[in-house]
Order: C-alpha cells, then sequence, then structure tokens
C-alpha cells in the first residue's frame, strides 16, 4: 500500500511540475509545491517552478514566473468584481482596464515576501511568494492619490499648443502606467469624472482629432532622382467643440511610399508649416505617397491606443525615370562612339540616357573616349590605350566623377588599332562594374 500511496503522490506531483521525474527527492519536496497553503486568505500567492539544469538561470524563471502568479492572484479578485469593458457607473465614472491586466500588475508589485526556495536536481527550481492582501490595499490607496496629485499639478498650466498638451498627456499616462494596481483611479480630470487613463486616452484622441495635414499638389508627374517641393501645413480644425490651440506645435513628419518606406522625415515651423523637399531615388509610375504625424508617444502603449488618430494626408504621383544627357566627345571618329557610347551607358541599366542637344541648358554629362599610341614596335602592329573620363557639368561648372583605366589593343592600321582599344575599354568596364556604382551613387 505504500508503494502504491507514493505512486499516487509522484503523479499529482507530475500533473503540477510538467517535467519533474519520480525520483527519492520528490518526497522530501515542500507541500506547498503541490498544496495551496493555509495562508491564501490574508495573501496573494505565487508559487512557481523550472527545472532546465542550470540553477541560476532556473532561480530567475522560478521567480518571474511565480511573480505573474501571484499577479495572476490580484487579476482574478478585480477582474470578479468589475467590468473589463468601458462603462458608467452611479457615480458617473467612466473606467477602462488593459487588456493585459496581469503583466501591468506584475510590473508594479511592491513588498513582495520571499516565503520559501527549494531546490534539487531532479526537480528543478522552486519559489513561494506572497504579498499581503492589507498591505497591498494600502499600496492602491497610496499610488491612487499620488497619480491624482501628478495629475493635478501636470495639468495645472496654460499650454502653448496641441504638441505640448499632448506630451503631458503622454507623461501623465507614463505615471499612471508605473502607479498601475489593476484598479481604477479616479478623479475629475480637464473638465471630466471617470478613471484617470480613461480621461488621458479620451484627451490625447481629442488633440489628434482636432489636427490635419494640408500640402500643396506634388504633380501628376515627378522626376525619380530629382528634388521636389514639400510645402504645406499642420493645421487645427474645428471639430464643433471649438479649436483649443492657434498652432500645433513644431511636429515631426514622415512622408513615405505605398510601400511604407520612408522618404523624409522632418519637423514643423511650431505654427505647423513647412518648406522644403524630398527626392524619390526609389519608385517609379504611379505611387501613393502618405504624409503623416510622427507619434508624440514613441513606442510606449499610448501610441497603439490612440495611433488612429494621428493626422495624415494622401497623394499620388507618376514618377518618371531621370533621364541623365550626354554629350560624347572623343579625339577619334566621335561620330562612330558617340552612339556606341550612350549604347554602353544604357547597358549599365542604372539611369535612363539620351544624347545632349546644343539647345539644352541643364546639367549634363560629358563622356570623353580618349586615345593614346602607344611607341612603335619592330613587329608592324599599331598599339593604343583607350580610357574613358567622365565630367558632370552643373551650372556651367565642371567637376570630375570618374576616369577609367588605360585598356590596350593593336592592329594593322591606326583606326584598327583605335577600333579595338574601344571595344576593349567597353567590355572591361562593363566586367568590373565599377562604372556602374559611380552612376548609381550619381543617380
Amino acid at each position: 500500500m505504500k508503494g502504491l500511496n507514493l505512486l499516487f503522490c509522484l503523479s499529482i506531483l507530475l500533473i503540477f511540475t510538467g517535467c519533474v521525474t519520480s525520483d527519492s527527492s520528490a518526497a522530501d519536496s515542500p507541500s506547498w509545491i503541490t498544496t495551496i497553503p493555509e495562508d491564501s486568505g490574508a495573501y496573494y500567492i505565487g508559487i512557481s517552478g523550472s527545472r532546465t539544469g542550470i540553477e541560476s538561470d532556473d532561480r530567475d524563471l522560478a521567480y518571474d514566473k511565480a511573480l505573474k502568479d501571484l499577479a495572476g492572484a490580484i487579476y482574478s479578485e478585480v477582474r470578479g468584481s468589475s467590468t473589463l469593458s468601458e462603462r458608467e457607473d452611479a457615480e458617473g465614472y467612466r473606467s477602462t482596464y488593459e487588456n493585459n491586466i496581469e503583466t501591468g500588475v506584475a510590473s508594479n508589485l511592491a513588498d513582495i515576501e520571499t516565503v520559501e526556495t527549494y531546490y534539487s536536481d531532479e526537480m528543478g527550481y522552486w519559489i513561494y511568494l506572497r504579498l499581503s492582501k492589507a498591505k497591498w490595499a494600502m499600496i492602491v490607496e497610496q499610488r491612487s492619490r499620488e497619480m491624482q496629485e501628478l495629475a493635478e499639478d501636470l495639468f495645472y498650466d496654460v499650454f502653448p499648443d496641441s504638441l505640448t498638451e499632448l506630451k503631458v498627456v503622454g507623461r501623465a499616462m507614463d505615471e499612471f502606467y508605473r502607479l498601475y494596481s489593476g484598479k481604477p483611479i479616479k478623479m475629475e480630470l480637464l473638465g471630466q469624472k471617470g478613471s484617470v487613463d480613461s480621461i488621458l486616452i479620451l484627451r490625447a484622441e481629442k488633440l489628434l482629432g482636432e489636427m490635419a495635414i494640408t500640402w500643396e499638389p506634388l504633380g501628376e508627374e515627378i522626376v525619380g532622382g530629382k528634388p521636389v517641393p514639400l510645402k504645406g501645413r499642420v493645421i487645427t480644425v474645428d471639430n464643433g467643440k471649438g479649436v483649443n490651440y492657434e498652432n500645433p506645435g513644431a511636429v515631426t513628419l514622415i512622408l513615405s511610399d505605398g510601400k511604407g518606406r520612408e522618404i523624409r522625415r522632418f519637423q514643423t515651423e511650431r505654427d505647423g508649416s513647412f518648406d522644403l523637399d524630398f527626392t524619390d531615388r526609389d519608385n517609379r509610375g504611379a505611387t501613393d505617397y502618405l504624409l503623416s504625424m510622427e507619434s508624440p508617444y514613441g513606442e510606449a502603449p499610448l501610441t497603439d491606443l490612440v495611433g488612429y488618430r494621428l493626422p495624415a494626408a494622401r497623394q499620388t504621383s507618376t514618377v518618371k525615370a531621370y533621364v541623365l544627357p550626354v554629350a560624347v566627345e572623343s579625339d577619334w571618329n566621335s561620330g562612330e562612339l558617340s552612339p556606341r557610347t550612350l549604347a554602353f551607358l544604357k547597358e549599365l541599366n542604372v539611369t535612363e540616357v539620351a544624347p545632349r542637344s546644343e539647345s539644352d541648358k541643364g546639367d549634363y554629362l560629358r563622356a570623353n573616349v580618349s586615345f593614346r599610341k602607344a611607341p612603335a614596335n619592330d613587329y608592324g602592329m599599331i598599339f593604343c590605350y583607350a580610357s574613358l573620363h567622365l565630367t558632370i557639368i552643373k551650372e556651367g561648372e565642371e567637376m570630375t566623377l570618374w576616369r577609367s583605366k588605360e585598356y590596350k589593343d593593336g592592329g594593322l592600321t591606326e583606326d584598327q588599332a583605335f577600333q579595338r582599344a574601344s571595344e576593349k575599354l567597353f567590355d572591361g568596364l562593363l566586367e568590373e562594374g565599377e562604372l556602374t556604382a559611380v552612376l548609381e551613387e550619381l543617380n
């Protein structure tokens, strides 16, 4: 019978631990591992264990799990006496709770007592935590008073613009999360009576809902790689309840494309105005542009709660490829080398190129294919060297962009030698890839 009783106890133990095997140490383990302690009426209790084979890791894991277990006990009590959705109660208070109250409570617990720990190689590390319900009630009440005092202090002054108040709302929410205990903190704030977090969320939504972005048309067509004017303003709009501020503040705006890629990030003037430019190097064809306000709350939870209210505006333009005018020069047969050089540049597939005409007044690329004859030899062959020299002509000023190395070849005549050297030049540059990188940077 003793053997049967031991087998039954070990079976129960396996259910609670999930990974404990039957061994001699199991009989010596404390009863609180499998049986709820008798002091659960006066304490919130958290018990958990971990068995990875590394004692230090098991100690940390067991503590974290026990802490969440303890928070779950508080969560269950809050859940049993409160609704977890927004409601209007008899006092006129509006109350909201986080979706994950356990996590919020666990991060803010205080005065936790470690009653006992247990470790064995076979069972791993176990820990028994508890928190006095009476002491926790006092902590909750103290935090409630502290939150009310903080909120009154934060919203005492008159704010100069919308962004300033939005940031203060964010700071107040940070304080709320710091003091969070799983129960609503109720007070009268910003002309409303209710739970602090609800009032703050509603205030942030209202302020963001009164802001809008206006910007001048980009035009039906823009040229990729060329600066495009970006001008407009963030304004405050009347939602029927009156505008709070004349100025929105120096807000941060983000311009992105339809694929979510950020193109430009900038800050407006305090009155919301902006006048700058952007360059789209990636898109071609019909492109959707989104200009949106960056959340003043960063990655804080408030961003997820009110993010849908952040002002944004869209425009669609067709992005045309930038066509680079090219003037080809050479000290040999430039009439034949001009189309060959343009064909070579197109073959690189980096940017669109076209012959520059005399009437063109804008910037252009000058491609000079130069030749240098080698000294005479005793073989009756004529050898020469060919190289490519690129110069950007911008606003009348010349800037050397790139010069290739020399490529050597020969023939029976000078023309034949120059022709073969030029072909070797273009083939060599195509294989090297260095010019591609240079033009990509230019583009």
